[in-house]
């Protein structure tokens, strides 16, 4: 049996925010899933 685990980091498109710190803030926020139990899906504005 193949056992898989899934952690994702979401953030919110604002019109001001560049793409950089979009995905800067993305993986802020899947680390943030890794760290704190997998298996999860966490929004930046939410830990920000």
């Amino acid at each position: 049996m193949i056992s898989c685990t899934v952690s994702i980091g979401i953030v919110a498109y604002l019109d001001h925010a560049s793409i950089e710190s979009m995905i800067s803030d993305a993986d802020t926020a899947l680390y943030h899933s890794k760290k704190t139990g997998r298996n999860k899906v966490t929004c930046f504005k939410d830990i920000a």
